[in-house]
């Protein structure tokens, strides 16, 4: 699982990867896919710690330095398949809202590969039978996580002109979406705690001026 192999993860890492952890993993579960499933979160554990990320209780997985996942394309990349794979639908989704991430898929042109994503995990969340969900997930928590992605699969595809121009400023872009929605919330929380972000943009939304009020 050291990093540097998981570069090599389509040429045949990740068969021996599969072969390691399914061996591991196939002595228990109450699932059918237990296996696979454990092969992906450790996959997910370590893309996620080669790109200086930590597990945050509140806000899921984050990153010490954004810009560092320039240099980490397949955590980039594959990050969110594999959390979805490994049934780690919470971790997933606030993965995919995050706009920090998003920024950064859109900086490397990789925008359509972010609405794929969300859209795969939107449709794998309105199909997949409850027996198959290893999270414990209230109806009511999966209608939100439903309505999350669906709010940002819309964010993407209206601004996605603007934001592939200037992909600095998603965050002001996104609190210009409906009220209480997943991008207007997390674009507000971005504005006000980045001040660096504001004062390189200058001109702040009227939603984030409310909050000065």
């Amino acid at each position: 699982t050291d990093p540097a192999c998981m570069r090599l993860l389509e040429r045949g890492v990740s068969r021996a990867l599969r072969n390691r952890y399914l061996s591991l993993a196939m002595g228990g579960g109450n699932f059918a896919w237990a296996g696979p499933a454990v092969v992906h979160r450790r996959i997910a554990n370590t893309l996620i710690d080669a790109a200086a990320g930590v597990w945050d209780a509140e806000s899921g997985i984050v990153f010490r330095t954004y810009e560092q996942l320039d240099e980490q394309r397949l955590t980039l990349e594959t990050l969110p398949r594999h959390l979805c794979k490994a049934g780690a639908w919470t971790d997933c989704i606030q993965l995919l809202c995050d706009l920090r991430f998003l920024r950064r898929r859109i900086v490397n042109q990789l925008t359509e590969l972010h609405v794929e994503d969300c859209k795969r995990s939107l449709a794998l969340l309105e199909s997949t039978a409850e027996a198959f969900f290893p999270e414990s997930i209230e109806a009511s928590d999966l209608d939100v996580l439903k309505r999350r992605l669906s709010e940002m699969i819309d964010f993407i595809e209206q601004d996605r002109e603007v934001l592939a121009r200037m992909p600095g400023i998603t965050a002001q872009q996104a609190t210009n979406r409906p009220p209480d929605t997943a991008p207007e919330l997390l674009g507000l929380v971005e504005v006000e705690f980045e001040p660096e972000a504001r004062a390189q943009f200058g001109k702040r939304s009227d939603q984030a001026r409310m909050f000065d009020a």
